[in-house]
């Protein structure tokens, strides 16, 4: 019933916003099918042809021009009121116009706030944003979430009616509740690298006052946050940020890594991409595989046709020597612990999540029950 409700939601969100971004359009539409509904109806009643009934419509809709009747005084008098009327009428529609000339220019509706639960809020913009929105929405994902974009633009940075935006400062605390970051799940931080950016201005310290900010509101909300310089991330870390991607670092180990093992570049990116083969999901260990040895959940799982990769674990179900270990590497924080193809024997606790590869995301039903 839940999802019901959300998908209902989801799809009034899509009408309002698809309205709003073609208003004219959609406008010309509804007029033309209310008049043509009226004429039908009134072509059955009257029992005359549609032709006929639409031409009626027509004079209601132009205040029957053409049929002025009387003397010459009711006659000047009713075509003052008539030209007056029509001048009202283009008042009425020059600001209506007007109104949807700025939602064109604005590329669509610009949010004041939103009242989402569990969504992402995407903080910053730049030109990876439209690829990020672009795998969210991927239909290989099946639990969807809203997507509200909280940037300092004046219009709307991507054609996508299923996304929300909101024109304001990630750093400061006002904009971020309009966003609705007191009931989200998850924060996306991204870094200006816009050729235009000022010289004095550093991309990763913007990144660091828009997290600062959004740790500040609420430290509860999941942070990903990208960083341009990895030399970065141990402010970040100073301010409990949950995860970050720095391009340095990552882009530096995998040029290493594709260096010595060719096509390995390749073989990420297929399974970063959503709606491309295989992808990598996390799925929460079911009752069946609690108090079972990774490898042997593994190879059940091949029966399946998804490959078991890592799992993430409770710090206070390690011993020490796979605390030191994982601690070497970073794979601890905040009591969680993560575990990559382990070497030796570890048993699933209840509550671990693991990471697994399949073409798409596996439901409960389709995991193993016993």
């Amino acid at each position: 019933m839940g999802s019901q409700r959300l998908a209902l939601k989801n799809s009034a969100r899509f009408l309002v916003n698809k309205i709003y971004r073609y208003p004219v359009l959609i406008t010309f539409v509804i007029s033309i099918a209310v008049m043509a509904g009226c004429a039908f109806i009134i072509a059955i009643e009257e029992d005359i042809s549609l032709f006929d009934a639409l031409l009626r419509v027509l004079a209601f809709f132009l205040g029957e021009l053409g049929t002025i009747e009387g003397d010459s005084l009711v006659r000047i008098a009713t075509a003052v009121g008539l030209i007056s009327g029509v001048v009202f009428i283009a008042i009425i529609g020059a600001k209506i116009v007007t109104l949807f000339v700025n939602l064109s220019t604005k590329g669509g509706r610009i949010m004041k706030k939103v009242s989402y639960k569990d969504h992402i809020i995407i903080c910053g913009w730049n030109n990876q944003g439209k690829n990020i929105i672009k795998q969210l929405l991927s239909p290989d994902i099946k639990q969807k979430r809203p997507i509200v974009i909280l940037a300092n633009l004046d219009k709307r940075p991507i054609d996508e009616d299923r996304v929300d935006f909101i024109s304001g400062d990630p750093t400061k605390k006002a904009d971020l509740e309009k966003a609705g970051i007191m009931t989200a799940n998850t924060a996306i931080i991204l870094t200006n690298m816009s050729s235009g950016l000022q010289k004095d201005i550093n991309p990763d310290a913007q990144a660091l006052l828009m997290t600062l900010a959004v740790e500040t509101a609420r430290p509860e909300v999941y942070t990903c946050v990208q960083l341009v310089n990895s030399e970065y991330r141990e402010h970040l870390e100073h301010v409990n940020v949950d995860e970050y991607i720095s391009f340095d670092h990552l882009g530096s180990n995998l040029m290493v890594a594709s260096a010595l093992n060719h096509g390995l570049s390749r073989i990420l990116n297929g399974l970063l991409t959503f709606d491309v083969g295989s992808e990598i999901y996390k799925v929460e260990t079911p009752d069946a595989f609690v108090n079972k040895e990774f490898r042997k959940v593994a190879k059940e799982l091949i029966d399946k046709k998804m490959t078991l990769l890592a799992v993430e674990t409770a710090e206070s179900n390690l011993d020490s020597v796979w605390k030191e270990e994982l601690a070497a590497v970073r794979m601890l924080k905040d009591g969680k612990a993560w575990i990559v193809n382990p070497q030796k024997d570890y048993t699933l606790h209840k509550g671990d999540g693991l990471y697994i590869i399949a073409e798409k995301e596996p439901t409960k039903n389709e995991m193993p029950r016993s």
